[in-house]
């Protein structure tokens, strides 16, 4: 009996040692998960406060670096890739000169655009808008489930649309509008002028495992490539043909086609205050690297961009604990600086995709949020 009652004794401390062993397993692993969710939160408000510094009135291009697969690319490797040597020259300060070319009160009337600037929650603006070659500026306002569309400091009329989520627009060569949601319903719409869905482009694809990691979409209607692309880590993947169908094989391009689809442009983090912009040359193999520095470590990145001059534009916002600035930064034809153009600031931490852009001419655009005004504002901006 003794042997016995021994033997069911070491078989108890046995199972009470295996429990208090999976309990400390298990109390480590919850602090494991509680450092990295500390950690996540830490990111989360180091970005919100990148936005807070200035990134909120420039706030969607996050670092973009070169990393399509290798048989994506329509780059022969084997051919040596050249590149030139950049000119440096006097370069031109320009200050804040904006000219305001629409205005808007935040909320919900038929002249309005949405802000949301909840106490916990993400603040939130419109989160996109694009310029078509007649002047019009599209505001995806997205809170009111709607499209304004300005012209000449009015609006000119509204266009619904099917949902809240969308986080970008771009327009079709036939008028009609491209919208993108890769978070939620992970598809790309195309509607109407008069908002009717007519198209419906799933993102999740073999090409596209993760459709939150697209950054942009937009429609090149000339050069080898026509079609409407998705932009995902500085590079192209076609998504749809000009008339919004679905494509039916992969296409990927190592970089971002220009307005005039004869070149491919993008970026890399070169230091803590220095970018690096590749611009490739028609052969599309040759490529020029050309190194733009700040005062101030880089906050978040916009663009590139390149007009029908050859003109190269990159928007930046850049900060440290003192100071702030930003600054849309153009290079000349053949990567000379040209000028730096001071933009303006937006208030609050309103998250917004697309901030700024470009058009062909070389028109550069800002949409900002006022909080203080209570307003959003679209200026324009001649840098050469």
């Amino acid at each position: 009996m003794a042997v016995r009652n021994f033997f069911l004794f070491s078989i108890y401390k046995a199972k009470r040692i295996l429990i208090l062993s999976l309990v400390l397993i298990v109390l480590t692993w919850g602090a494991t998960l509680a450092g990295k969710r500390e950690v996540g939160q830490k990111l989360r408000l180091s970005q919100a406060n990148q936005q807070k510094h200035g990134a909120a009135s420039l706030s969607r291009f996050y670092f973009s670096l070169t990393c399509l697969p290798q048989e994506a690319m329509f780059i022969d490797e084997s051919e040596p890739v050249a590149f030139a040597q950049q000119e440096r020259g006097e370069i031109k300060k320009e200050g804040l000169q904006g000219e305001e070319v629409g205005r808007a009160k935040i909320g919900s009337g038929p002249d309005d655009i949405g802000v949301i600037t909840p106490s916990e929650a993400n603040p939130e603006g419109p989160m996109s808008f694009v310029v078509s070659p007649t002047g019009e500026i599209y505001v995806l306002d997205q809170i009111n489930s709607r499209i304004q569309v300005f012209k000449k400091g009015k609006r000119t009329r509204t266009i619904p649309i099917p949902a809240e989520t969308f986080r970008d627009l771009e327009l079709m060569p036939d008028g009609r509008i491209a919208l993108m949601d890769n978070l939620v319903k992970e598809e790309v719409c195309i509607i109407g002028q008069k908002g009717q869905v007519e198209e419906k482009i799933p993102l999740k694809r073999i090409e596209i495992p993760e459709p939150g990691a697209i950054t942009g979409i937009y429609c090149r209607s000339e050069g080898p490539w026509p079609g409407l692309w998705a932009e995902v880590e500085n590079g192209f993947i076609l998504i749809a043909d000009l008339n919004g169908k679905p494509n039916s094989e992969m296409k990927s391009l190592p970089g971002l086609l220009i307005f005039s689809g004869k070149r491919f442009l993008r970026i890399e983090i070169a230091g803590e205050k220095q970018v690096k912009v590749y611009r490739s040359e028609e052969d599309f193999k040759t490529w020029n690297s050309y190194e733009i520095s700040f005062g101030l470590p880089l906050g978040i990145i916009y663009g590139p961009w390149e007009d029908n001059s050859g003109n190269i534009y990159l928007a930046a916002n850049t900060f440290d604990e003192k100071n702030e600035a930003n600054e849309m930064v153009i290079l000349g034809p053949g990567g000379k600086e040209r000028s730096r153009i001071k933009l303006a600031p937006s208030s609050g931490l309103h998250e917004v995709l697309k901030p700024v852009c470009v058009t062909t001419d070389g028109a550069i655009y800002q949409l900002a949020i006022e909080v203080e005004n209570n307003s959003v504002v679209i200026r324009k901006y001649r840098g050469v």
